[in-house]
């Protein structure tokens, strides 16, 4: 028998003198590498400690290791194939949502239109990841995403158009285009007769629309693309491709309701709603526009980003309200960039009079548009005045007043400061327009903050995307990747 004895400390002793049937444990072996066992090994290791059967559907073992047969250990078998049943099915489930990923992920193989006499066909080199791609992949939010789909809104194409219909005259092969939101519309409408064919309604968008011969539109995530001539742009010689691709797409977006709503005069107050891909060249365009810039955002860590990379001239913390009490009635445009449902009214205390909020965001639930400070502001604290005056019996009880008091910038004895405020929104721009954008930012050196990213990393690129976690916008080099 051997005996193992804790030694003493200080001892050289390891056994007692008084036991002389007493051995020293011996040294443990030294570790080896296993051998590898045999078949026969194998075989014999799945026997039933009890009867000798060979345990054939799985090991059912004691706690002290011995394997027995259903026979012998029956409450075992319950438990054990429960456990083995339910861990396959999650295995196999496992493996169908990675075989569904997989088929999905994968770069779709897609045969356009055939090339026609007024089609440029242009080789895409870079494209820009819009918000709207996120929610007409992942989530189809808007409802009329057509599977399967090629996304891509923007374009921008460095110098590759390859080929050129007999009837084309505005491009050559060899020419710098871009592709933006927009390949055809009606042409015969008066709205398209206005260079605004983004409102047409027989629009048909770069993807996820259907031509009038029944083919169907497919976007940027591709490495060739054939466009009519009137839907292509020229592309600024001075412009990089890849910075330049989220202009045709996120710099429309924002210059268009600028210019429409009158929102470039020097020396007014512009306030910008949200730092992404959208905010940041509201950012941008207003500075070119001299005009004084303010960033209005949720985040306090926005606030050193929009200072020192970005230059605005002053930030505004939406959720502290002393900051935004202060800067109540102080700005003349806001431009509203965020995509997800937030409250209306504190914006529009925001503003003077004949200020003007537009929304470019696009949530994906409405948003509550209260009336009474689009016409007025007022102190609650002073509603017995308005009742006076017939006003009070007609305000909701639940109506989000900015700051619910202190708001009003009148001297007025009833406590109310009348005001006359528009609400408005756009979408994208028209074609001239969209030219128009990229010369000005050709001259005023105006591209966006882009993260360059390749085809294979897209699926990432949109779980960043969800979590706004881009500064801010992805660019997809389609040139470099592998199709």
């Amino acid at each position: 028998m051997y005996q193992a004895i804790r030694a003493v400390p200080g001892s050289d002793r390891s056994g007692s003198d008084s036991d002389p049937d007493t051995k020293i444990a011996p040294p443990p072996p030294t570790p080896t590498r296993r051998r590898q066992q045999t078949t026969a090994e194998r075989r014999e290791v799945n026997r039933c400690s009890g009867c000798w059967r060979k345990v054939w559907l799985t090991r059912f073992s004691c706690r002290c290791g011995d394997l027995f047969c259903s026979e012998h250990r029956y409450s075992d078998i319950v438990p054990e194939l429960l456990y083995r049943f339910f861990t396959t099915i999650v295995i196999l489930l496992k493996l169908l949502l990675l075989l569904y990923y997989h088929l999905i992920s994968n770069i779709v193989c897609h045969v356009g239109r055939g090339h026609r006499d007024d089609d440029v066909t242009v080789k895409v080199m870079y494209c820009g990841v819009c918000h709207s791609d996120l929610h007409t992949l992942k989530k189809n939010e808007w409802g009329f995403t057509m599977y399967p789909i090629v996304l891509g809104l923007n374009a921008s194409v460095n110098g590759v158009v390859t080929e050129a219909g007999k009837n084309v005259e505005k491009f050559k092969v060899g020419d710098r285009v871009g592709v933006g939101v927009i390949v055809d519309s009606c042409r015969t409408c008066d709205i398209c007769h206005q260079d605004l064919e983004n409102y047409c309604p027989k629009v048909i968008f770069t993807y996820n629309s259907i031509h009038p011969d029944g083919t169907k539109t497919q976007g940027g995530y591709s490495d060739v693309m054939v466009v009519d001539q009137g839907y292509v742009l020229l592309f600024p010689d001075n412009l990089p491709p890849d910075a330049g691709a989220p202009l045709i797409c996120a710099g429309i977006t924002v210059y268009s309701p600028m210019q429409y709503y009158g929102m470039t005069e020097p020396g007014k107050h512009l306030g910008v709603v949200g730092l992404g891909g959208l905010g940041h060249l509201a950012v941008k365009f207003g500075k070119a526009f001299v005009l004084k810039v303010t960033l209005i955002s949720t985040s306090p860590k926005k606030e050193a980003e929009a200072i020192n990379k970005l230059s605005v001239d002053s930030f505004l913390l939406s959720t502290d309200p002393s900051k935004m009490k202060d800067a109540m009635g102080t700005m003349d445009y806001i431009i509203d960039t965020v995509s997800a449902v937030h409250p209306l009214a504190p914006l529009l205390g925001l503003l003077k009079l004949n200020g003007k909020l537009v929304n470019v965001g696009l949530p994906d639930k409405p948003l509550e548009l209260p009336i009474f400070p689009i016409c007025l502001e007022f102190n609650v604290a002073n509603s017995c005045t308005l009742a006076s005056i017939g006003i009070a019996s007609h305000i909701p009880s639940a109506l989000p007043i900015p700051l619910q008091s202190d708001l009003t910038r009148s001297s007025s004895p009833t406590g109310a400061a009348f005001r006359r405020k528009l609400v408005g929104g756009s979408n994208i721009g028209g074609i001239k327009e969209t030219q128009e954008m990229l010369d000005f930012c050709a001259v005023h050196n105006i591209v966006s903050d882009i993260e360059l990213i390749r085809m294979d990393d897209i699926n990432a690129a949109m779980e960043w995307l969800a979590k706004s976690d881009v500064k801010y916008r992805f660019v997809i080099d389609v040139g470099n990747s592998s199709l």
